[in-house]
């Protein structure tokens, strides 16, 4: 199979050159690591189970439980059970990691331009148009 140019192709190489900016692999990696994507899941969602975090940012179990404590260690997410429910944990973001977390958008802000705005716009609409292919 010849790969050459193609929207597929170029497809491909975006997801892979964003997994390694927001995961810190390679060069200019790190915008947005795990911890601030947790962070911004929490934020996003007022509270979030352990389970939905996995399925969000499809990663192990264990790989969770080590940032998680590591993030209430650092006092930027806690964890709490409710009263209904003694056995499901929830996480939600402490006023560090709000404080945290805006800094880090903050400086993704601060590099707009009107040219990456407008590719951001078309980016999301391919995206939303990707989500049909079967």
């Amino acid at each position: 199979m010849t790969m050459g140019s193609s929207f597929a192709k170029s497809i491909i190489e975006l997801k892979l050159a964003s997994d390694r900016i927001a995961e810190g692999k390679g060069k200019g990696a790190g915008v947005f690591t795990v911890r601030y994507q947790i962070l911004y899941l929490i934020a996003s969602n007022d509270k979030i189970s352990p389970q939905e975090l996995i399925y969000e940012l499809k990663m192990a179990k264990s790989n969770l439980a080590l940032i998680t404590k590591k993030m209430i260690k650092d006092g930027v997410i806690s964890s709490f059970k409710e009263e209904g429910n003694r056995k499901q944990i929830y996480y939600s973001i402490t006023d560090q990691g709000k404080k945290e977390l805006q800094t880090k958008m903050d400086a993704i802000n601060n590099m707009q331009t009107k040219e990456s705005k407008e590719m951001v716009m078309h980016l999301m609409k391919t995206v939303e148009s990707l989500k049909n292919v079967k």
